[in-house]
């Protein structure tokens, strides 16, 4: 057991990429730099850990997902002359994407081709990435990490920073409350609220 935690915490060291350290439903991205042992000779099978935690970015997050957009369904919505097996419908009709934080947050968002140009509109900010989506690639926004990302059909990554819309701040925030959400074309968004704490939320 100690020899795994060992190679579990110095893997992430080595690769120079931060670890998830879980309380609940929340995560601390994070390094472990040290391990002291103790009480260890009292059994063989029993021990005290005391580890140290280094990270630049010391919040908690908590995940919570909402989805917009085209979606395939085999139900009875827009019909063409020349069928296809699924028919396409979109949930954007007054839709809201609601952050029940009591602050704006941090997000990942993931925008699911094919798509021109997509842009999402979020309360009164744009969020557009000018790239062209094939039908099994997606771009992919981090405001944390500030990184706009453009997974291609063949799981390669293409740095797309600098194809951002750049008259408006395309890791803004977002609001707390209720907003308005509305997109470009018929594509899908995933939105990842990251709920930021100083420490974990108490249940």
């Amino acid at each position: 057991a100690r020899n795994d935690l060992f190679e579990i915490c110095e893997k992430d060291v080595l690769n120079n990429k931060k670890g998830r350290l879980y309380f609940g439903d929340y995560y601390l991205n994070c390094f472990v730099t040290d391990s002291r042992a103790s009480d260890y000779l009292y059994h063989d099978a029993y021990s005290v850990f005391t580890l140290t935690i280094q990270t630049d970015y010391p919040y908690w997050i908590k995940e919570s997902k909402q989805t917009f957009g085209t979606v395939n369904t085999l139900g009875k919505n827009l019909d063409y002359n020349n069928d296809f097996p699924y028919d396409y419908s979109s949930n954007l009709l007054n839709a809201k994407l609601m952050n029940s934080d009591f602050v704006a947050t941090s997000f990942k968002m993931k925008i699911i081709g094919p798509a021109v140009n997509p842009k999402v509109t979020i309360g009164s900010n744009e969020y557009q990435v000018n790239v062209t989506l094939g039908s099994n690639e997606y771009v992919e926004i981090d405001s944390i990490e500030k990184t706009i990302k453009h997974i291609k059909a063949n799981g390669s990554v293409v740095n797309a920073f600098n194809k951002r819309n750049k008259d408006s701040y395309i890791f803004e925030k977002i609001p707390s409350g209720s907003s308005n959400i509305s997109i470009s074309g018929n594509f899908t968004v995933i939105v990842t609220l990251l709920e930021e704490r100083g420490v974990p939320k108490w249940i």
